[in-house]
């Protein structure tokens, strides 16, 4: 038509748009992937005894994957696996891929891997990488770790994925659980109706990944509660994760039966043996995707009653221990600040470290000795037999009744009818007078001291002023003197 105008060449490809695209989840993501894409870098760099290349033949990237994989079956079984069973794993599977590898080699490949993971190039610490946020025009630092080695309740220590480590396995899909679940569980129903049943077997493993980071989480924030009670809240750590994980084995019973069911049409279906044992192993997957659901749903129904317990123990008597209680992360975290930032509270967190007694250091053989002592526990503390139950209190009675406070006030405020001063050694006085007894002349001390503060004195009319010591036979301490205050 050569009537119509042409769009400007500028407008749809020549100029840039005013505002940047936000690539940030994805350049994060890419991030994880950085602690191995060093080691891959580096690889030729680590020499075996002989001064072979530790890693000829060997892929990186797989070995990592392979051991962020076992300390996830680990976390789905249990408290995750030792740093003795990880190390063995790792070793064993570098010794099958390469057979001709000596022992002490497959070794130091596996503490290598596990270094990577780990960060231990860097003493430990957290991975930090740069990327480009585009809405600030401004390069971010990213912190992360790929596993966490943390100790179990009887002080073992076991590695386990981190939640960035769990987003690395499950295909860097930067979304909440639920929907990772419903995405993974619709691919495989697809897959299976279209006969890829090799594809849907490895998405049924990366399901079953999903629902195994609901069930860490729980045991997490209850362990913690437990080694640490008051650390962790019910309503906003436990609660709202315990009600998603119901909704989440609800949801996913009912579409694993649907696959289940689809499974057993296509069985009937399907003509070739390679197919059908193909289906017999996704049937046992998604069987044991099943078992741990109901792991998660035992730990769901236990989180109260462990939570309530971790509470409790809090109040129970700890063994008298020379040792210092420590939490696992406070020192960790405190060695990686920064000096000023360490600095800005150092004189309220020294006197912390400090001890009772400075112990004395004339000789520099004097500190040697006291810097390589090792602390032991008290003699109380390894003789202690008794349960560790909190003595209930001795329950004194109240020395002056209700009826006798109320009396003793009654002569009182007559007494401060007659406008004039008085003080407290006069008022015993003029009770013993009286004849009172060495109780109400206690209970006349009791109730002028109970009344020195203005807001809290039963004598309007009267203020309350410190008059020096008084000392009487049933009574002594300092004297009140109770002036009449003067109409303004």
């Amino acid at each position: 038509m050569p009537n119509e105008q042409l769009p400007d060449a500028s407008d749809s490809l020549g100029e840039p748009k005013s505002e940047l695209i936000d690539l940030s989840p994805q350049l994060r993501n890419q991030r994880l992937l950085e602690p191995m894409n060093q080691l891959h870098a580096t690889r030729n760099f680590h020499q075996d005894e002989a001064g072979e290349p530790l890693f000829d033949g060997l892929d990186t990237h797989y070995l990592c994957m392979a051991t962020l994989n076992f300390m996830m079956e680990g976390s789905a079984v249990g408290a995750g696996y030792s740093m003795a069973d990880v190390h063995s794993y790792v070793s064993s599977l570098i010794s099958r891929i390469r057979p001709e590898k000596t022992s002490s080699a497959c070794a130091k490949a596996a503490d290598v891997v596990i270094g990577c993971l780990s960060n231990k190039a860097e003493n430990y610490k957290e991975f930090e990488f740069t990327y480009f946020h585009a809405p600030t025009l401004q390069t971010l630092v990213y912190r992360f770790r790929l596993v966490t080695l943390e100790p179990d309740l009887d002080d073992v220590y076991r590695y386990r994925p981190s939640p960035e480590g769990y987003l690395l396995l499950i295909g860097m899909l930067n979304v909440d659980v639920e929907d990772q679940q419903i995405l993974m569980e619709k691919m495989l129903q697809i897959l299976i109706e279209r006969g890829r049943f090799e594809q849907a077997a490895e998405f049924a493993k990366r399901a079953m990944v999903l629902s195994i980071e609901h069930r860490q989480h729980i045991h997490g924030q209850i362990t913690q509660a437990i080694r640490a009670p008051g650390t962790v809240r019910w309503t906003t750590d436990i609660k709202p994760r315990l009600d998603d994980s119901r909704q989440h084995v609800k949801a996913r019973q009912e579409e694993e039966g649907r696959l289940l069911m689809a499974i057993r049409n296509k069985i009937g279906e399907v003509e070739n043996i390679k197919s059908k044992l193909e289906l017999s192993s996704l049937h046992d997957l998604l069987s044991k995707a099943g078992n741990v659901r109901a792991r998660l749903q035992l730990e769901v129904s236990s989180a109260e009653g462990r939570f309530i317990e971790a509470q409790t123990a809090a109040f129970r008597a700890r063994k008298s221990s020379g040792i210092p209680d420590l939490e696992t992360h406070l020192l960790p975290q405190a060695m990686i600040r920064p000096g000023a930032q360490l600095a800005v509270a150092a004189e309220e967190l020294i006197v912390s470290l400090f001890p009772a007694v400075f112990p004395k250091t004339p000789d520099l053989s004097n500190l040697l000795s006291i810097l390589l002592e090792r602390r032991q526990l008290t003699k109380d503390a390894d003789d202690d037999e008794d349960d560790d139950e909190i003595e209930p209190f001795q329950v004194w009675p109240d020395p002056f009744p209700d009826q006798l406070v109320v009396k003793i006030s009654q002569w009182l405020s007559a007494k401060f009818e007659e406008n004039r001063s008085w003080r407290i050694d006069e008022l015993i006085d003029a009770g013993a007078n009286e004849g009172f007894s060495a109780i109400e002349q206690q209970c006349i001390a009791f109730c002028l001291y109970r009344s020195f503060p203005d807001s809290e004195s039963e004598f309007e009319n009267h203020h309350a002023v410190l008059d020096g010591e008084y000392e009487t036979w049933v009574v002594r301490g300092d004297n009140l003197r109770f002036d009449v205050k003067t109409k303004v």
